[in-house]
């Protein structure tokens, strides 16, 4: 059997909080804590991070003992 190996592949990856009824842009996921994309602004509570690689999706509920800050783009994540 023959195995071909891909040089040079990105795959695509999409990183997603989902709070309340919104939907928050990610630019990192880290251990305890995760990068917002952009600006936002929302209490303390629950959450479910989303990771989707080339159109896999995995997901993690988590509780953001801090909520998000507009002036602060690393939050708190606490994984349930």
């Amino acid at each position: 059997m023959i195995e071909t190996v891909r040089e040079n592949y990105s795959g695509r990856v999409e990183l997603r909080l989902l709070v309340n009824d919104d939907t928050v842009s990610l630019a990192k996921i880290g251990p305890g804590y995760v990068v917002l994309s952009e600006a936002a602004d929302f209490p303390a509570g629950r959450g479910r991070i989303s990771m989707t690689i080339d159109g896999r999706e995995q997901t993690w509920n988590v509780r953001l003992p801090h909520g998000a800050v507009p002036f602060d783009s690393t939050v708190e994540v606490r994984v349930e």
